[in-house]
């Protein structure tokens, strides 16, 4: 087995996950059967990479292709405005220019694009990337490659999309090669130290085909020097104030047995508290308590350096 980042066999075995629990959560909960992606499989491995920390899913054919997208879009709003566009946006001034990698329907884009940045997207699923270009934004299916894109983007952006990558590291090596030394890569995505992850193990979008990869800010900053990015600012978003985000939150800690007992009458209140607006309420009080699951760091590219990077022999 090779690690996906540093291409290297220094992975070992983390844990295995039932097909068959990973299959009826996805039925039960989103009405999706992703049985096709688990053909001949009865476990999916998770490995570790030792030199970074990063947990990865393995085949990595299992990685979701646009149907699963497609789906979740109408089921909620998948690409909604996240708490990172904020910050990131701090980047978008006259003169910069930005890439967005999963740039969705384009809202952060087009933002950025309001405040005097020359923006350009990446996003295969046709229907959203079609929806960004009827909103002005240009998208390509692909990461924009060749010399006229080498060191031509200020920033590059990746919200909630590196948990999806199988090939991390060819991705990473795409980044680089377009970012300008000096740039920002900034990243958003899903926390595996908190509440949720660590207790809840078969937290169904937290698995395969949904996401392939598990990080957190030591795997983000291990993985992140190996090819050159160093973290100039990092921050962990508080939970959304929204019954799903909260039902999973009680949900874990239900099965987090150092955490049973002062959850305990949060977590009635909530549950019967239904539809109503002390529910509400109660939401938003905990909303700005509670720990977050969403981890944006933001990367300065270093000067280049001499060698290979990771997995280019």
């Amino acid at each position: 087995m090779i690690s996906p980042v540093t291409g290297s066999a220094d992975v070992e075995l983390s844990d295995r996950f039932d097909v068959r629990t990973i299959t009826e959560n996805y039925v039960r909960q989103l009405g999706f059967d992703p049985a096709a992606y688990f053909s001949g499989l009865e476990t999916v491995p998770l490995y570790v990479c030792r030199r970074t920390g990063y947990r990865f899913f393995h085949p990595f054919t299992l990685a979701a292709k646009t149907d699963l997208y497609e789906h979740l879009e109408n089921l909620f709003s998948y690409y909604r405005w996240r708490k990172g566009f904020d910050r990131a946006l701090d980047r978008a001034r006259p003169g910069q220019r930005i890439l967005e990698v999963g740039c969705g329907e384009g809202a952060f884009l087009l933002e950025a694009a309001r405040r005097g940045a020359a923006v350009h997207g990446v996003e295969p699923s046709g229907g959203a990337a079609e929806k960004a270009r009827r909103s002005g934004v240009p998208v390509t299916a692909e990461l924009p490659s060749g010399p006229g894109f080498a060191d031509s983007f200020d920033t590059v952006c990746a919200f909630h999309l590196l948990e999806h990558v199988p090939e991390v590291g060819r991705f990473l090596r795409q980044v680089l090669a377009v970012l300008k030394p000096g740039g920002s890569f900034i990243v958003e995505v899903p926390n595996n130290d908190p509440y949720l992850y660590r207790h809840h193990k078969y937290e169904t979008l937290n698995t395969p085909p949904h996401h392939m990869g598990l990080w957190n800010l030591e795997s983000l900053r291990e993985a992140g020097r190996l090819f050159g990015l160093e973290i100039r600012s990092s921050a962990l978003w508080g939970l959304n104030a929204d019954e799903r985000e909260l039902d999973q939150y009680f949900d874990a800690q239900r099965l987090n047995p150092s955490s049973r007992l002062t959850h305990l009458l949060p977590s009635l209140a909530w549950s019967r508290l239904k539809h109503t607006r002390l529910r509400r309420a109660l939401g938003d009080a905990l909303s700005r308590a509670l720990p977050g699951r969403d981890l944006f760091v933001e990367f300065e590219k270093m000067p280049a350096r001499s060698g290979a990077l990771p997995g280019e022999g």
